[in-house]
């Protein structure tokens, strides 16, 4: 069963990511959540996928202060940004099952161990406290040392996630919030709906149309200038509409998209509480410059090596493992090579996702934060 949150993040959402973070570590549950900060409280997050929807609720709502395995984490010190919480170590099984937490909480939910990353631990100014947790049930078996190390790297790709995901947030709620947010973002974004009309666009964006370039602004409605890219964003949006977990792509130009040529990339705006499209954002993705900055944000984000990112952001632009070896002028095999460090590397096993992640991650372009 579904947990409780919303699509937050573009092309599958954090409900997505959980299910990939299942399929590495594996476990009954899997929960994203903020336990700081009241469901529903702007800037939270909150989502959970194997379990009730009731069940993060009834945790946030009763069981947070009486949670037994925090207590012990604490002891030493509030957790880093990183850490790892193995919940089989912090608590005697046996002292645990004498707890008002064990009898009213875990057991009905049939919660019997934890493996927790701490995203972040909120000490900062960009991210409030956030915690990815795999739940196993009373008879899975305890966490393995390899376990232990995927969700390392997956917590480490999850902050990459939530800072995405604010960052959709925040375009998909502008009309509220200062412009200037946005404007932070290099890419040129903008915000339309059904009917192509523009109810917003960033910095960059406004530039973009007011230029002589492969797109602009006819009656208040995005046009690409190309008759035949226009037919094509018409029908991506159409698409959208009725997929709204997809991602479209749309050329401007020949050659592959955001290689040689610019295009658009296409995503939905899924309204509060997922009751529906309200909207789309379109990131326009320009030549050379752009795939260099991607590379970048990967190196920076997710540590990854020049030759893995270079690999990573090849997969996401559809090239195949022989164009990628073309382009970096390496054989197939040390692409192929590569490709599978970097997998391990995410926890992300399958081509499919791993450059559905590498796409929104790096659809911002990077951001001056």
């Amino acid at each position: 069963m579904e947990g409780h949150g919303r699509e937050i993040v573009p092309g599958g959402g954090l409900l997505g990511y959980l299910t990939d973070v299942l399929e590495s570590v594996p476990g009954r549950a899997a929960s994203l959540y903020t336990p700081d900060l009241a469901i529903g409280t702007p800037g939270g997050f909150w989502q959970s996928t194997g379990i009730p929807e009731e069940a993060l609720r009834d945790y946030m709502e009763h069981f947070r202060d009486r949670d037994v395995w925090v207590r012990a984490a604490y002891r030493a010190g509030a957790p880093h940004t990183g850490a790892l919480l193995d919940t089989d170590r912090l608590v005697d099984p046996g002292e645990l099952q004498r707890t008002e937490f064990h009898g009213d909480y875990l057991r009905p939910y049939d919660i019997a161990r934890c493996l927790v990353g701490v995203v972040d631990d909120g000490r900062g100014n960009l991210l409030p406290r956030i915690r990815l947790t795999v739940i196993r049930g009373a008879s899975e078996p305890a966490f393995s040392g390899d376990d232990a190390d995927r969700l390392a790297l997956l917590t480490r790709a999850a902050r990459s996630y939530v800072t995405l995901a604010r960052t959709h947030d925040a375009v998909s709620q502008a009309v509220t919030l200062h412009q200037a947010t946005v404007d932070l973002v290099r890419m040129p974004i903008l915000l339309v709906d059904g009917d192509r009309r523009i109810e917003f666009a960033n910095r960059s964006a406004r530039g973009l149309l007011m230029s002589s370039g492969p797109i602009l602004r006819r009656d208040g409605r995005l046009r690409a200038r190309d008759p035949g890219a226009d037919r094509q964003l018409g029908e991506a949006l159409r698409r959208i509409v009725v997929e709204p977990g997809d991602v479209r792509i749309v050329r401007l130009g020949a050659g592959r998209p955001g290689l040689r040529a610019p295009a658009l990339v296409v995503t939905a705006v899924t309204g509060q509480g997922g009751g529906g499209t309200t909207g789309m954002i379109i990131r326009v993705l320009e030549p050379e410059p752009v795939a260099e900055d991607r590379e970048r944000v990967l190196r920076l984000l997710l540590d990854l090596t020049p030759p893995e990112s270079q690999v990573a952001v090849g997969l996401a632009e559809g090239l195949s493992h022989e164009e990628i070896a073309r382009r970096r002028g390496v054989k197939v095999t040390t692409v192929r090579t590569t490709l599978r460090r970097l997998q391990e590397k995410l926890g992300i096993r399958r081509s499919g996702q791993l450059a559905r992640f590498i796409l929104e991650l790096t659809a911002t372009g990077g951001l001056r934060l």
